[in-house]
């Protein structure tokens, strides 16, 4: 399992945080809802600590995998 370089957490997974803009449909009943990410915003963070890990999907897959 991989380390998080900050706080040593063990990590078996990261947290994807992407900045976008999300919208809902409401009726009489919740339908449905949309994310539209806006590309200023992308990267994986420890779960525990919340410190990012990798700015891209391959850094953050290579990580995990190199422990």
């Amino acid at each position: 399992m991989a380390k998080c370089p900050k706080c040593g957490s063990v990590i078996g997974s990261l947290v994807h945080v992407e900045s976008g803009i999300m919208t809902s449909s409401y009726g009489e009943v919740y339908e449905q809802d949309e994310f539209q990410p806006d590309g200023n915003t992308s990267y994986y963070e420890c779960p525990e600590c919340g410190g990012v890990i990798a700015d891209k999907e391959e850094k953050a897959k290579k990580k995990l995998e190199a422990a």
